[in-house]
């Protein structure tokens, strides 16, 4: 009897093998702004009114003097639609079951009941989905894509950046100057900011938002100029705290790269993101079968801005 081995210790080998119990993938960002500012919901535009008025009172005299100059107008933020498109083939499938889980051969299956794309959604896709979104939240510009090509993720809606920028291009937002951030000046920088703001402003409880390189530099700076330690514990200021404020810092990740910081009075709820009502505010995936082909689609509706600018200040840095 002749037995020949061409191509059997390769199939044996992947059943030797003890494979890990999960893919390993990138450390992602999770959803920061949408777990930390107020949302809303609008079928298509979020209209947020505003009102201002001009000197009421006077000095006395007999005449009547009408002096109410009052300006309404309101902040419009429209929604976009936001979608994901996943497909998998027979082939891709196999390509990963040679490779990596050879027992999880799923090939005679009806495709809807795949479980390999359902795992990458849960485990590999989903993760990197959120930390895209989180990202878009703040340096989003919004680019209509061109029709039967997959755009860029960072197209897909306008963020906070945008929305600032714009705000300030058209002279509806007044930026404070800080000058560039510098580390070994970061405390007093932040300090003369916060005194530059209007009075009833200066001492609002609130967040300032910053990136977390940023808030190391009021950190390191602070631990430098204070010191922490045997005896003066009280000087650590883990939680970032702007000394005779009623305001902290915060480090947003998707701001990394940005010398831009901004702050509203936490009573406000000012900074807001908002999805479409009576649709999911997250994506729901569902999968649909094509002969060999399983395809994943979803769609949602964001929109990210704020509802009264005079309640926003930001500094001159972008």
């Amino acid at each position: 009897m002749s037995l020949t081995l061409d191509a059997a210790p390769a199939g044996l080998n992947q059943f030797a093998v003890t494979k890990a119990p999960m893919i390993q993938a990138k450390l992602r960002q999770g959803l920061e702004f949408e777990n930390l500012m107020t949302p809303r919901s609008a079928d298509r535009v979020y209209s947020a009114p505003n009102a201002t008025s001009g000197d009421l009172v006077q000095p006395y005299q007999w005449q009547f003097t009408p002096n109410n100059a009052d300006e309404i107008s309101a902040e419009e933020l429209y929604l976009r639609k936001i979608k994901l498109d996943i497909q998998m083939t027979a082939d891709d499938l196999e390509k990963f079951w040679d490779s990596y889980m050879v027992e999880w051969h799923e090939i005679g299956k009806d495709p809807i009941e795949w479980s390999f794309p359902r795992y990458m959604y849960e485990q590999v896709y989903l993760p990197k989905i959120l930390e895209e979104m989180n990202k878009n939240a703040w340096s989003g510009t919004y680019s209509a894509p061109t029709p039967g090509s997959a755009g860029l993720s960072v197209n897909s809606v306008d963020g906070y950046k945008k929305k600032i920028e714009d705000a300030v291009t058209a002279g509806d937002l007044t930026e404070y100057a800080t000058g560039a951030l510098v580390e070994s000046t970061m405390v007093s920088q932040i300090e003369s900011w916060i005194d530059s703001l209007p009075i009833p402003y200066r001492d609002a409880q609130g967040s300032i938002y910053m990136s977390p390189t940023n808030a190391k530099k009021y950190y390191r700076n602070y631990r430098s100029e204070f010191g922490y330690g045997a005896g003066v514990d009280n000087n650590a200021n883990t939680e970032l705290r702007v000394e005779m404020t009623n305001k902290r810092i915060v480090p947003i990740n998707a701001m990394e790269g940005s010398n831009r910081i901004l702050f509203f009075p936490a009573t406000t709820n000012n900074m807001i993101w908002v999805t479409r009502r009576n649709y999911p505010t997250y994506f729901q995936i569902r999968w649909e079968k094509d002969e060999r082909v399983i395809k994943g689609l979803a769609e949602i509706y964001r929109a990210y801005g704020f509802e009264f600018l005079d309640h926003l200040f930001v500094n001159d840095q972008a």
